[in-house]
């Protein structure tokens, strides 16, 4: 008991307690949607459920892809359906669900475990990167809104890939900022394997981290634009970060990279469905219009233009 209130006391302790607690209700609150109702989930949905399945057979029984099953897989066979993931999305979703299903069992409830399991990710780096740039409570109080959003209840209610990819980008730009602008070489490090995960999340993770990284990197080098030894550092830790997410993400990238492309050139924009191409203003303009109408709500949206309109202002 005693340990519990001196934590208490300490206010980063205090505001993790109190995050703990709203996650715990927040799942409490979603829990009816988490159970399998007997109705087929979405198209979407069902390819991710099936690709847990197929890598958690894999994992059960790894030569199962022995005696040239794996490259026939690869070359794009279409005779080995069980053991084909869909080619398109990345691994690293379903195949933490398929740990879960060997330690739970396999069934949608363990499948969705997978879902909360990165709520807390998000959750937590959200806390994590409001404190880092305001200070707090800032990051305390992001991280209450960010549950209060109707996205993030939504998406937390379906196995897809876009709450974990959106954990793993809050997760990324902070250890982004903790580099120093690439001073710090552990960071980058760690900061370049992040990437790597998310890149084996969903293959648009790079497109939210482009821009962050070109700013920290160009506002670093303006802070150090005299000193020759800290520009070379900087340089090399960013390519150290890139290499590290390379490593990680390249032999999955590597052998699927011309089915990946084909596939992207299919769906974008929708041109499967008929649907028109994204280079178009109704497509740039959708997700700015869906951000109060079905992200985040009105009140959410006009909190957090202000919060924006307040941070570029105190940068100044």
């Amino acid at each position: 008991m005693m340990p519990l209130v001196s934590a208490w006391r300490r206010p980063a302790s205090r505001e993790a307690l109190i995050l703990l607690l709203a996650v715990a209700a927040f799942v409490m609150a979603v829990a009816p949607a988490l159970r399998e109702t007997g109705t087929p989930p979405g198209w979407d949905q069902s390819v991710h459920l099936r690709d847990s399945l197929v890598y958690e057979r894999i994992l059960r029984h790894p030569s199962v892809l022995a005696g040239g099953v794996l490259g026939a897989i690869l070359h794009g066979s279409e005779e080995f359906p069980l053991l084909t993931p869909s080619g398109y999305y990345p691994p690293l979703v379903p195949g933490i669900t398929a740990l879960l299903y060997a330690v739970a069992g396999r069934s949608y409830e363990t499948a969705m475990a997978t879902q909360m399991l990165f709520l807390v990710l998000l959750v937590y780096g959200t806390w994590a990167l409001g404190n880092r740039l305001l200070g707090a409570p800032v990051g305390l109080v992001a991280g209450l809104m960010l549950m209060a959003a109707p996205g993030i209840r939504l998406n937390a209610e379906e196995y897809m890939l876009d709450l974990p990819l959106a954990a793993m980008v809050v997760v990324a730009v902070w250890a982004l900022l903790s580099t120093d602008g690439f001073v710090r070489r552990d960071r980058s490090l760690v900061f370049g394997v992040l990437v790597g995960l998310g890149m084996l999340t969903k293959w648009t993770f790079f497109l939210f981290l482009a821009l962050p990284v070109v700013l920290v990197l160009a506002s670093g080098l303006a802070a150090s634009s005299k000193e020759l030894l800290t520009r070379s550092r900087r340089w090399g830790n960013a390519a150290l970060a890139l290499l590290a997410g390379g490593l990680v993400a390249a032999p999955y990238y590597l052998p699927i990279l011309p089915i990946l492309v084909s596939k992207t050139i299919v769906h974008a924009g929708g041109a499967a469905d008929g649907f028109a191409s994204p280079l178009t203003p109704a497509a740039a303009l959708y997700h700015l219009e869906a951000l109060p109408r079905t992200l985040f709500g009105w009140p959410l949206t006009i909190t957090t233009a202000a919060g924006i309109l307040g941070f570029l202002w105190r940068g100044q």
